[in-house]
């Protein structure tokens, strides 16, 4: 008869978690894919973007993950459609990534990152710092051409989001041409969103 040692039980079980919220966080990403697809843009001219590639947003991010020592990479795959491509990226068992880009211009215009609780306060600083590179990046320079990664700006917003949205369920910043939202569900996953605004 084979004894399981605790240490083992605990590991299975955590390998399981993090299968479930993996897969979670999957069908959330899809969930939200699917909603692109649905959007149809009459007149691709008014549609605002945020004036970049999805590549250069890719760039930035990596850039802003790489001073924050965070060993993540964001990689793009496009997914044409008929009016929107989008791509998504999984960074880890609690962030998603999803992008969309008009597809004519081939500009970036919105960005929708899922954060699924998590139970350690490293991971969830490491989650939250995801999130600020990748909204940090779609400003490029946009703070007094200075890297908005580091910006008082940029962490005050952040604050003011988290503190909305824990406290109402939604939060709204805008810095510059960019608005910015945080809405929290009833199991405290977190659903960042940014959209160019004219």
């Amino acid at each position: 008869m084979k004894v399981l040692s605790t240490s083992s039980v605990i590991h299975g079980f955590s390998q399981l978690r993090r299968s479930v919220i993996r897969a979670q966080l999957s069908k959330l990403l899809l969930s939200v894919a699917l909603l692109f697809c649905f959007i149809t843009l009459a007149d691709a001219a008014s549609v605002p973007s945020f004036k970049m590639s999805s590549q250069t947003f890719a760039d930035r991010m990596n850039a802003n993950l790489k001073k924050l020592n965070i060993p993540l990479e964001l990689t793009v795959k496009l997914e044409k459609g008929t009016s929107v491509d989008d791509f998504q990226h999984i960074f880890n068992e609690h962030v998603g990534l999803i992008g969309s880009v008009e597809s004519k211009s081939q500009q970036l215009n919105g960005l929708v990152i899922l954060n699924a609780a998590s139970e350690s306060p490293d991971a969830t600083r490491q989650n939250l710092q995801i999130v600020t590179a990748a909204f940090s990046a779609l400003l490029g320079g946009a703070l007094s051409g200075e890297n908005s990664l580091e910006s008082p700006e940029m962490t005050e917003m952040m604050f003011g989001l988290l503190q909305d949205s824990q406290a109402s369920g939604k939060g709204v910043r805008q810095i510059e041409h960019v608005r910015f939202m945080a809405t929290t569900n009833e199991d405290t996953d977190i659903i960042f969103t940014a959209e160019p605004v004219l």
